[in-house]
């Protein structure tokens, strides 16, 4: 079965998918878009996650590729000081 980001365009919730190694953004929903003023999909093309959602110029010390596992969530919260947000986040590998 082929993955589709379709799904999460309307989702009310934050989503982002980003590659494990480079940390590149491959994918924005449009409630982040909105929230971090970004009016397209170009917008966040070619930055690092770290970058653009924690204004960091290296991936977080609180980065969590390292436990995630495929199938399975890894549930966490977290404070976010650029959004000025709470976060209940759930990561997980996608193929």
């Amino acid at each position: 079965m082929r993955f589709s980001c379709e799904f999460f365009e309307s989702l009310n919730e934050d989503v982002y998918i980003s590659d494990m190694k480079t940390y590149d953004l491959l994918y924005v929903n449009a409630h982040l878009r909105k929230m971090l003023g970004l009016g397209s999909h170009e917008a966040y093309r070619g930055q690092k996650c770290y970058a653009l959602l924690q204004g960091l110029e290296e991936p977080c010390a609180f980065c969590t590729n390292s436990k995630l596992r495929a199938g399975a969530f890894y549930e966490w919260t977290y404070h976010n000081p650029l959004l000025k947000q709470d976060y209940s986040i759930k990561d997980t590998i996608l193929d």
